[in-house]
């Protein structure tokens, strides 16, 4: 890409494996999960972005093998009345990376409203800047094509298969990525609740046709 291009998305969307491919040098790491006019610097707004994203429903289980700092910089904490939902930490994969020790409980239904609202803030183009979407499975099934619609052209053997913060990108990992209702941690019943809160506008926006995909 000639222009500067930033990669943003929520946490756990792709964006640390798409920021390597596009941004290899690091140059614009900051402020890619925010979705805040105040919190967005002005050096930085009017910047082309690429905004990664998974659906709800793989997203959501992506959260729950690992959060890292969720809780600390979103409104994601447990109400009663609500779904529990127990997520792995950020501490547990730097200290212990085999062995999961540290959880802390959400919930689900303000996990779904954080969705919503990071895409509604981006779809609405807040600062008329160029604004492209990119579905993470599309990277993952068939990156040579996404890429390109990108302005980006790779050869397919040097795309990366580990990134900080995640483990290697095996072949069950790919499977597990593009099958949409595969899930390590989703169960029947936290599906319904997903179904029921998130926004069928943004969905739909997304070129999503349900929370599966």
């Amino acid at each position: 890409m000639e222009r500067s291009t930033l990669v943003c998305g929520l946490y756990r969307s792709g964006t640390t494996y798409l920021q390597t491919i596009l941004d290899p040098d690091n140059k614009h790491t900051g402020h890619k999960h925010e979705f805040v006019k105040t919190d967005i610097p002005d050096r930085i707004k009017s910047m082309d972005r690429v905004i990664i994203h998974k659906s709800p429903y793989k997203w959501i289980d992506s959260i729950v093998s690992q959060s890292w700092e969720l809780g600390d910089h979103y409104r994601v904490h447990y109400e009663k009345g609500h779904t529990k939902i127990r997520c792995a930490t950020s501490q547990t994969l730097r200290d212990t990376p085999d062995i999961i020790e540290e959880y802390k409980t959400y919930s689900l239904e303000n996990i779904c409203d954080l969705y919503n609202r990071f895409f509604h803030f981006w779809l609405s183009n807040p600062f008329s800047s160029i604004i492209k979407f990119v579905k993470y499975r599309d990277l993952i099934s068939d990156p040579v094509t996404t890429l390109k619609n990108l302005d980006t052209r790779v050869d397919q053997d040097g795309l990366p298969t580990k990134v900080y913060g995640s483990l290697k990108f095996t072949h069950e990992r790919k499977r597990m990525a593009l099958d949409p209702h595969m899930s390590y941690n989703v169960t029947p019943d936290m599906s319904h609740v997903i179904t029921n809160n998130i926004d069928k506008s943004i969905l739909k926006s997304l070129n999503y046709t349900g929370v599966f995909e």
